[in-house]
C-alpha cells in the first residue's frame, strides 16, 4: 500500500479516497435526480434499460482503467479499491433506477395505510403524526429527511408521485457511505494490502447493500449511522478523545432518533469502553467519566426525546414493537424452538429463495435472505451458486473468529469492538426471534453491521496465516480469493 496515501488518510473527512470519491457521488447522483425529468409517471422498461446501461458502462470503463493502469504499471491496491468503491456506489444507483419505489420495500404499503409512506407524507404536509399505529411509532429522522427531500423535488418541478420515488436518491447516499465509512473500518485493523481488497470487495457487491439502497424506509439510515458509530468508537479506542466521544454520541443518538433498536449499538459501545478502561491501566477513572458525559450529552437529547414524546402521549413502552396477532400466518410460535433456533436447517427443505410465510428455522432463512431479502430474482441456478458461495463466506468467517479467540493476542486491539458487534448483535437476534415468533422477525436486515465483523475477520484471518506461508495457506488463500470473486460477479449478475 502507498505509504504517503495511509499517512494522509486521518479520518473519513479528510482522506483522499473520500475527496476523490465524492465529486463521483454528486455527478450520478445529479444524473439519476434529471434523468426522468418531465415525466409524470414511472416507466419500468425504461428505467430498466438505464440501469443495465448504468451498470455494463460502469463495467467496462473499469476493465479499461485496469488494464491502462496495468500497462503503465500503476495498478496499485489504492487503484483497484477505489475502482471497486466506484462499481460498488454505481450498482446502488443502478438497482434504485431499476425498482420503483413499491417494489421490494418493508412495510412501505401506500398512502391509506399507516406505513412508511404515509409516515413520510404526514410530514411533509406539516407534522408529526396524531398517532402510534404501526409504521408510525418509530422515530422520525429518516421520514423527516425524505420528507425534506419531497419538497426539494416539488422545487425543481417533479410530481409528488416522482418525488416518492427521488427519496430512493437518500438510501443510494446511505448505502454508499455505509460503504464508505466500512472501508475506513477495515483500514484501521491493518490488515494486509490484498485481503483488505478483498474485504473491500464484499462490502461493496453484498447485494443486501443494494436491496437497502433501494428501500425508502427507515433501515439504511439506521445501518449507515450505526456503522459510522462503530468507526468512530474504534478510533475512539485507538484515541480516547472527547471528539470521538461527542462524534459516537451523535451518532449513536441519530440512529435512535431513526430506529429505537439502534440503541443496541449503544450498548456494544459501552461494553467496548469498559474493557478498554479495564485492560488499559493507564485509563484513569476521571478520564472514562469525562468520556462517558461527553458521549451522553449528545446521545440522550437526540436519542430519547421521542420515545419520552410517545410515553406520554400514546403511553408507548421504550422498545416497543408493533404487536402481530397469533393468528397471523406468519406466526411460527407453534413450531418448537428447537427446530427454529438450535437446528441449523429446517427438515422440511427449502428453495433458493425464502418464504416468510412457511419457513421457520432461523438460520437457512437468513442464509438466503441475507442476499435477496424476501424477494424473487429469478436465475435459479445462478442463485444456487451464490447462496453456496454465501455459506463458504459464513464458515469460513466462523473458523475465523474460533482461530482469532484461540491465538494468543489474536483478539486485541481495535478487533474487539467488532467482536463484540457480533456477538451482542447476534445474541439479541436469537432473543428477538423467541420473543417475536414470526417469519418476519429472521429478516436479515435487523443484524446487518454483522457482515463488518464478519468481513474483518476473514481478513484478520488472512492476514495472520499469511506469516507461516505454507502449502495449506496457499491453497487457502486461493480458494478464498475464487469464492469472493465468484461471490461478486453472481451478485451483480443476479441483481441486474
Amino acid at each position: 500500500m502507498n505509504n504517503t496515501f495511509s499517512d494522509k488518510l486521518k479520518s473519513l473527512f479528510t482522506s483522499k479516497t473520500f475527496y476523490r470519491f465524492l465529486p463521483l457521488v454528486f455527478i450520478f447522483i445529479l444524473f439519476f435526480f434529471f434523468a426522468f425529468y418531465d415525466q409524470s409517471s414511472y416507466y419500468a422498461e425504461e428505467n430498466a434499460k438505464c440501469s443495465e446501461l448504468l451498470t455494463i458502462s460502469a463495467f467496462l470503463l473499469s476493465g479499461a482503467a485496469v488494464f491502462v493502469l496495468y500497462y503503465k504499471q500503476k495498478l496499485t491496491y489504492d487503484n483497484i479499491i477505489m475502482l471497486l468503491l466506484i462499481c460498488g456506489f454505481v450498482l446502488r444507483l443502478s438497482y434504485a433506477i431499476k425498482y420503483h419505489y413499491s417494489v421490494n420495500q418493508h412495510d412501505v404499503e401506500n398512502l391509506e395505510s399507516n406505513g412508511h409512506l404515509a409516515y413520510i407524507y404526514s410530514i411533509y404536509n406539516g407534522g408529526l403524526p396524531d398517532h402510534n399505529d404501526w409504521q408510525f411509532s418509530h422515530p422520525p429522522l429518516h421520514h423527516l429527511l425524505a420528507a425534506l427531500s419531497m419538497h426539494i423535488s416539488e422545487a425543481f418541478g417533479f410530481t409528488v408521485g416522482r418525488a416518492f420515488e427521488n427519496i430512493q436518491l437518500l438510501s443510494v447516499l446511505y448505502s454508499t457511505l455505509t460503504m464508505l465509512a466500512g472501508y475506513e473500518i477495515f483500514k484501521l485493523l491493518n490488515l494486509k494490502d490484498r485481503y483488505l481488497v478483498l474485504c473491500v470487495a464484499l462490502l461493496c457487491f453484498h447485494p443486501t447493500f443494494f436491496i437497502l439502497a433501494g428501500s425508502i424506509n427507515n433501515d439504511i439510515l439506521t445501518i449507515m449511522l450505526s456503522t459510522f458509530a462503530i468507526l468512530f468508537i474504534l478510533k475512539w479506542w485507538g484515541n480516547p478523545s472527547i471528539k470521538y466521544a461527542l462524534l459516537c454520541g451523535f451518532c449513536c443518538g441519530a440512529a435512535m432518533m431513526t430506529k429505537v433498536s439502534a440503541a443496541l449499538i449503544v450498548l456494544i459501545i459501552a461494553i467496548s469502553v469498559l474493557i478498554r478502561f479495564f485492560i488499559d491501566k493507564s485509563f484513569k477513572f476521571r478520564h472514562l467519566v469525562l468520556q462517558i458525559v461527553s458521549f451522553l450529552i449528545v446521545l440522550i437529547p437526540l436519542g430519547f426525546w421521542h420515545p419520552i414524546r410517545n410515553y406520554v402521549l400514546f403511553c408507548q413502552p421504550f422498545g416497543y414493537v408493533a404487536p402481530i396477532p397469533v393468528t397471523s400466518a406468519l406466526y411460527t410460535g407453534d413450531i418448537s424452538v428447537f427446530k427454529r433456533i438450535l437446528l441449523p436447517f429446517s427438515l422440511d427443505g427449502f428453495g433458493v429463495y425464502t418464504d416468510v410465510w412457511n419457513e421457520y428455522n432461523l438460520w437457512q432463512y437468513l442464509l438466503r435472505n441475507s442476499l435477496f431479502g424476501e424477494y424473487n430474482f429469478g436465475n435459479e441456478g445462478i442463485a444456487i451458486i451464490l447462496v453456496l458461495a454465501n455459506l463458504i463466506l459464513i464458515v469460513l468467517s466462523l473458523v475465523a473468529v474460533v482461530f482469532l479467540l484461540l491465538k494468543r493476542n489474536a483478539i486485541k486491539g481495535t478487533i474487539i469492538p467488532l467482536f463484540i458487534l457480533f456477538l451482542v448483535e447476534l445474541a439479541f437476534f436469537v432473543y428477538f426471534n423467541i420473543a417475536y415468533p414470526f417469519g418476519c422477525s429472521m429478516d436479515f436486515r435487523y443484524i446487518v453491521p454483522v457482515l463488518l465483523s464478519g468481513f474483518a475477520f476473514i481478513g484478520m484471518f488472512l492476514s495472520r496465516l499469511s506469516l507461516n506461508y505454507n502449502r495449506f495457506f496457499i491453497v487457502l488463500e486461493k480458494a478464498s480469493v475464487f469464492t469472493v470473486i465468484t461471490f461478486c460477479v453472481l451478485s451483480t449478475i443476479i441483481m441486474f
